[in-house]
């Protein structure tokens, strides 16, 4: 071989070398700032978790009152209507008889003023 030759595959193999040192060194540099990030992506995710939970259960809790609210004013809506239909139904009911009875009451009411009168 020659000597320019020689020289020449010597320092394609230090440039090699140096090449695959130096990319070596940012792969090591680029897989620990990876590592890093993961770690604070796991510790985010952590500090989520820990505060969402208290949240998820005071909401959970606001629902279920409003559910007992809800539920409990159906149930007296449910209890008043019936209770006015009751009292619709006795009113009609009076009425009614106070209908059938209005002749025999007034003629009532007007014997017992002419018996003052008297």
């Amino acid at each position: 071989m020659s000597l320019s030759l020689e020289m020449s595959i010597t320092v394609l193999v230090w440039v090699l070398i140096i090449f695959f040192i130096a990319f070596g060194i940012l792969l090591c540099k680029c897989l620990v700032e990876l590592y890093k990030t993961l770690q604070n992506c796991t510790e985010i995710s952590k500090v989520c978790k820990d505060e969402t939970q208290p949240i998820l259960g005071e909401i959970k809790g606001t629902l279920s009152n409003v559910q007992k609210f809800t539920s409990g004013t159906s149930s007296n809506i449910n209890m008043f209507k019936n209770v006015l239909k009751g009292a619709l139904g006795a009113g009609a009911l009076m009425i009614a008889n106070i209908k059938s009875k209005k002749g025999g009451f007034l003629s009532g009411l007007i014997s017992g003023f002419n018996m003052f009168r008297k």
